[in-house]
């Protein structure tokens, strides 16, 4: 299928983030560039992860919640998609996203509120 991606991976480190996790999978294989370009193409999206010592059949996949596409997200959540990305780009010096973002939520408030007056 174009839109699952399976290659033999070995889990190479977990990392404990303040408020999620972040695994990390490496390969030797091969991936034809296609493959890679698909690949790529789903950075920063929201998708799914299944991982077993054996190859997943197709009888393995379970019943999983349905995914909101991207232009279904509420407005707040894009903002906070982007906001995440920024401190993902340039943290400036906070090193906790919850403490970047509501620094960044108090500056766009506050240009907000300064317009009222």
């Amino acid at each position: 299928m174009a839109d699952i991606f399976q290659v033999p991976a070995t889990l190479y480190k977990v990392e404990s983030m303040s408020h999620w996790w972040r695994i990390i999978f490496d390969t030797q294989e091969r991936v034809p560039s296609e493959q890679m370009a698909v690949v790529l193409g789903w950075l920063h999206k929201l998708g799914w992860v299944n991982f077993a010592v054996r190859q997943i059949e197709s009888g393995d996949i379970i019943d999983l919640p349905e995914i909101i596409p991207e232009d279904k997200r509420t407005p707040s959540q894009k903002l906070r998609a982007v906001l995440w990305l920024l401190w993902k780009k340039n943290n400036e010096g906070m090193k906790d996203f919850p403490v970047y973002y509501e620094a960044k939520m108090d500056r766009i408030t506050n240009a907000y509120k300064e317009k009222l007056t």
